[in-house]
């Protein structure tokens, strides 16, 4: 199932679609493809291959439900060390699903997102005093991306773990609403991570672990550091 003719698809600015989806410029027009498959990579590739060929159930559009909806806002996770490629596989999955299936994505590394509220109680606190319009135009739109995260068809959230944590349980409160509310309305997420799965109950909510295996497809990358290897 595809919503772009392959007319259609060549007559669209790619480059503007990956700089409005935030997309790391290092990974525009960069698909699953064009990764090379290794035993370290092959289980994550085949999740990724998978997540592209069942979008259509993944996030079914308007009342068009499918019958089995086991796969209904269905995302993936991908975990290993740092540098084995892991944002470089759901940028390229996140790719795929715009240029198939013109869908609307957004790249959020959790701890920008987390920044946002100190950017708007900042731009906020300035506003008040200017009262002019570039001022209050700004707090509209950190707040528009704050809103969108959960709105957007296609969320890739990348570096969960990351993120600064005070210890008060609000950052593993908000994590957990943010996937909840995108899976209950059938907007895939995916995610990277190097926190092993297990751990994320203890790490963010007691019902997380239960609710990752409900929410996500899950693979690990594993290999060499491939910064230090200078590739």
């Amino acid at each position: 199932m595809s919503y772009y003719t392959p007319q259609q698809a060549a007559g669209i600015n790619w480059s503007a679609r990956w700089e409005k989806y935030r997309l790391p410029k290092r990974f525009w027009d960069y698909g699953i493809a064009d990764m090379a498959r290794t035993p370290d990579n092959a289980r994550a590739l085949d999740m990724a291959s998978d997540l592209v060929a069942t979008w259509h159930q993944r996030r079914p559009l308007g009342d068009d439900l499918p019958e089995d909806r086991t796969l209904m806002g269905k995302g993936g996770i991908v975990i290993g060390p740092a540098a084995t490629g892991k944002t470089r596989l759901v940028c390229a999955i996140a790719t795929d699903i715009a240029r198939t299936y013109n869908t609307e994505v957004l790249y959020m590394p959790v701890v920008s997102f987390f920044a946002l509220g100190h950017k708007i109680r900042q731009a906020t606190e300035i506003a008040t005093k200017l009262r002019d319009e570039q001022s209050l135009a700004e707090v509209r739109k950190l707040r528009r991306l704050q809103e969108v995260v959960t709105k957007i068809p296609l969320l890739v959230w990348d570096d969960q773990g990351k993120e600064h944590d005070s210890g008060s349980g609000w950052v593993g409160a908000e994590v957990y609403r943010i996937f909840r509310e995108r899976f209950d309305n059938c907007r895939p997420t995916l995610t990277t991570t190097n926190v092993p799965l297990p751990e994320w109950s203890e790490k963010y909510e007691s019902a997380m672990f239960s609710f990752l295996h409900e929410a996500f497809d899950a693979a690990a990358m594993g290999g060499k550091d491939w910064r230090r290897a200078g590739r």
